[in-house]
């Protein structure tokens, strides 16, 4: 094995481990409840007490240093089945294009192809 070949089996392996690691964050952020914010009541002026609750998932992602814009995409991630995820990160290992951009890209190819 030539030293780019090991280079980008390396490389490959990374990227498959940030995309299993970040469709499993899609999973959790999925899980967290979305509340209204304390004192953002939309049907009064009138704070809203949150006494012994959760919480709101935009915090708790706030907290863990994750943006909106993250969260909806490790979600669109967790959202592909797990044998189908694993599908497309086989064939994108193979032709060399293993990132998070074009995992969703051929995710979206299928679901287009079969009519979803």
């Amino acid at each position: 094995m030539t030293a780019s070949a090991a280079l980008r089996e390396v490389q490959d392996d990374v990227a498959e481990y940030a995309l299993y690691t970040t469709r499993q964050m899609g999973v959790i952020s999925a899980g967290l409840e979305s509340r209204q914010k304390e004192g953002k009541n939309q049907y009064s002026k009138e704070p809203c007490p949150r006494s012994g609750q959760p919480k709101p998932k935009t915090e708790i992602l706030s907290d863990a240093g994750i943006d909106r814009r993250r969260a909806a995409e490790a979600e669109k991630l967790a959202a592909i089945p797990e044998e189908q995820f694993a599908e497309i990160i086989a064939e994108k290992k193979e032709s060399g294009e293993l990132t998070k951009t074009a995992v969703m890209k051929q995710n979206t190819a299928r679901v287009n192809d079969n009519g979803l």
